[in-house]
């Protein structure tokens, strides 16, 4: 992939080799000595593969979850995720869901998010009071990136 694309105030926090002209992989000891890595599932579960292992993060947290299929969402989990580490799914089960252009595959629940799965338990459904435990759900209550006018249907909506 060209860097053209990408701005100058976050080629700095990049790993772009201007020779190759690519965005290669750091070695697997560099990688451990940062505190926070920031992946895609796909580049996350490779991580494994590079020599990662289950309870190498205290913490897993995958945004914009309700936007990729399940085992794109398991691939990290499974590889990377120890028991009793943290586990943390964001983003919003209602809007755009995965994209599966096979309808075999739609047919057999791949067009389901993980995280749209997973809100059917009854630990994340409405008490009767209207409100959602904030120890296990924690909905947006400021959107800084959309025009008020864009956000108020939606608001309205679902809050």
């Amino acid at each position: 992939r060209s860097d053209a694309g990408v701005s100058e105030d976050v080629k700095k926090y990049c790993n772009f080799d201007r020779e190759s002209n690519a965005f290669p992989m750091l070695p697997v000891e560099k990688l451990k000595t940062f505190k926070v890595l920031v992946a895609t599932t796909c580049t996350a579960a490779k991580l494994f593969n590079a020599g990662f292992e289950r309870g190498d993060f205290a913490m897993m947290c995958i945004d914009e979850c309700g936007n990729d299929v399940e085992p794109g969402v398991m691939a990290p989990i499974e590889c990377l995720l120890a028991s009793g580490q943290q586990l943390v799914l964001a983003g919003d089960p209602r809007q755009l869901g995965p994209v599966v252009r096979s309808p075999f595959a739609s047919l057999h629940g791949l067009s389901t998010s993980l995280l749209e799965r997973v809100m059917d338990f009854p630990i994340y459904a409405l008490s009767p009071d209207g409100k959602y435990d904030p120890r296990v759900l924690t909905m947006l209550v400021k959107n800084y990136r959309s025009h008020p006018h864009i956000i108020a249907v939606p608001n309205e909506r679902f809050t």
